[in-house]
This record gives structure tokens, sequence and C-alpha cells, in this order.
């Protein structure tokens, strides 16, 4: 009896279309463009035979028994009982939870479980929030021309949006219990409108910032250092200045919009 490896068996290429919240919406192959549909728990009303190894919030899931393993296979969680198949060594006194099987505390549309111990919020602040230097990327930002001193004024109130933010994004994981109603808490409106205004702030800082290097390349300038690899804390590459590059940039009778120059991008990729 020979055993084959998934997958070398499974070699077929396929393209995962996402939502939000990185559950699979469809698996584009050749065969077809099999769509996903799931409820909050996450499960699926109707089978698709051509399952994705990766599911709702995707996490990697096992088709024979049409559940999911959290936690990096801490614990298995099926989504047609809505509830996990062992019990949580966080629970009752710990972030766990009073329900040891419980799915989130029962607040799957606010909440993910990514630890298969205790639930997380859902909706995480922009990346530039979590660096250790929010504002790293963007070191002159004050003298983008094409900020507004409103925009300038918010964008000042960055750093401390952000810190009230992540502070009620660890009370929330420290006390879960406190928080069993929060889309309806106004503790939870204060965080989600803070949070959309740290995301905006960051959306004008790119804009703004690629308005600025596109006049640096106009006049031919090199474009300023912002950020190099000793001062990262993401995966993101280091900023290069025009000179180091392989190919200099094109040049432009007009200077692009922003939006713009983004469909060049996409249409190039």
């Amino acid at each position: 009896m020979s055993v084959t490896l998934l997958a070398k068996a499974n070699q077929t290429i396929a393209l995962l279309a996402t939502d939000r919240q990185h559950s699979i919406q469809q698996h584009v192959l050749e065969a077809g463009r099999p769509a996903f549909v799931y409820t909050c728990y996450g499960f699926e009303a109707v089978g698709n035979s051509m399952g994705a190894l990766l599911g709702f919030d995707g996490y990697p899931r096992t088709p024979l028994f049409d559940s999911y393993f959290l936690g990096r296979g801490h614990r298995i969680y099926n989504p047609q009982l809505m509830r996990f198949i062992s019990a949580d060594s966080l629970s009752p006194f710990d972030a766990g939870g009073t329900n040891a099987y419980a799915y989130c505390a029962g607040d799957p549309v606010n909440y993910r479980d990514d630890s298969g111990q205790s639930r997380n919020l859902r909706d995480q602040l922009h990346k530039d929030a979590l660096l250790k230097n929010p504002l790293q990327y963007h070191p002159d930002w004050k003298n983008y021309p094409t900020l507004s001193k409103d925009a300038k004024r918010h964008i000042g109130k960055l750093t401390s949006r952000i810190e009230k933010a992540k502070k009620f994004a660890k009370h929330v994981d420290d006390h879960p219990d406190h928080h069993l109603s929060m889309d309806t808490s106004n503790s939870w409106r204060r965080f989600e409108r803070n949070k959309n205004k740290i995301a905006k702030s960051f959306d004008k800082l790119e804009k703004a910032r690629f308005d600025y290097a596109v006049e640096f390349v106009q006049r031919g300038l090199p474009l300023p250092d912002w950020g190099t690899a000793g001062d990262q804390s993401s995966m993101d590459p280091p900023h290069r200045n025009v000179a180091e590059t392989i190919d200099p940039p094109p040049g432009y009778a007009d200077r692009p919009s922003y939006d713009e120059a983004m469909g060049m991008i996409r249409t190039a990729l």
C-alpha cells in the first residue's frame, strides 16, 4: 500500500479570493470558480466539493471533519456545532471565558480566535499603527505641501489616538467578559471612530508622500530617505533613493494624480 502526500497528490494551482476578514470567497482554477458563503460562525450552508485548504476567516480546514484547526492545530473548531471539540485550558477563570467550548464567547461578528484559546478583535488597527514609531516612514510629513492644516492637525494627534486604541484593544483581550455587548457599547463606538480616524490619517500621509515624491522626481532630485532596513519593524522592504534603483523613473509631461498612478501600477502588475 503506497501513501502519497496530499501536497504531491494535488498540485493544482488556484487563486484564492478573500474578503476583509480573510475568509475564502472564491477558489479560482481551470475547472471553475466555486464560491463559498459562510454564516457568522463559519458554517457553509451549501457544501462545495472543491473546497480550498483555507476557509472561514482564513483558517486551515480539515474537509474530513468539516472543521478548522485554530492556534496552529491547538484546538479543533466545528462551525456546524458552533463550538470547539475540546475544552479551553484558559477557561473558566482566565482569558478563555466561562464557557470552555464557546467560540469567541458567543460573538463571532466582532471577534476572531487566532490562538484557539481566547478571542481577539476582528478589526485590527492600520499596519503602520503597530510599528514602534508609527511615523517612521514619514519623518518629514510636516513638509508635505499637499497636506492641509486640518489634515496636519489630525496627524499631530495620531500617536495619542493609537495609544488609546491599543489600550482599549488590550483591555478587551484581557477582560473578555466585560465586553459581551461591544457592538452597542459607547466604548466600542469610540474605538471604531478612533480606528477610522487613524486609518484616514495614514491614507492622507501615503497620498501626500506620493505627491511629494513626484515633485522630487520631476526636478531630477533624489528622493528623501524614508526609512532604512535598520529602523524598520515590519516586513516592508526599505525605501531606496532614485540613484539606487536599477531603472530611473519615467518622466511625465504632466504629473499624474495619485489615483492615475495607482491605476498604472495595477495595470503593469
